[in-house]
């Protein structure tokens, strides 16, 4: 995984001007064997609900936006599933979610309504994350972009 955000980017890096630059989350997933590669260029870390100790797991590697420079090298890290462990991949706009008193979502909350539900199929829980967040925000504008990814291990 990490080989393929060094390739991509070696080919942007000089082609796009220093204000405009992107951080990328790469993961691949073997469903045999529950192995999962994350590699990531100053993205969020992807965050894991372990659900044999209801416990939560960062995964992160160190990396500059990609594109900035051509010779950056990527790390990536390894790590082995287990069924009904949850796998989120989540984007600032989701835990920087602002009310209209000027708080944030936050991190800690995400996690504590993906606890909360972590029972649920995926779809559920997709929405009963949307749903809390939206019920913190209410009506204050949106200033981000809110994107998020999660997977749920087959038990």
């Amino acid at each position: 995984v990490s080989r393929i955000l060094d390739i991509v980017n070696w080919g942007i890096a000089g082609k796009v001007s220093l204000d405009r630059f992107a951080t990328v989350a790469l993961l691949t997933y073997d469903f045999a064997q529950h192995r999962l590669e994350y590699s990531n260029a100053a993205h969020h870390p992807l965050l894991i609900n372990r659900a044999g100790n209801k416990t939560f797991e960062t995964l992160d590697t160190e990396g500059i936006p990609i594109g900035l420079e051509k010779k950056t090298k990527y790390n990536q890290i390894n790590t082995v599933l287990q069924p009904d462990d949850i796998v989120v991949l989540y984007t600032d706009g989701i835990i920087e979610a602002m009310n209209d008193r000027g708080e944030q979502y936050s991190f800690e909350t995400l996690q504590q309504v993906i606890l909360s539900n972590c029972d649920l199929p995926p779809e559920k829980l997709k929405k009963a994350i949307i749903e809390d967040m939206n019920s913190f925000v209410g009506k204050a504008k949106q200033h981000d972009d809110q994107t998020f990814l999660l997977m749920k291990v087959d038990g």
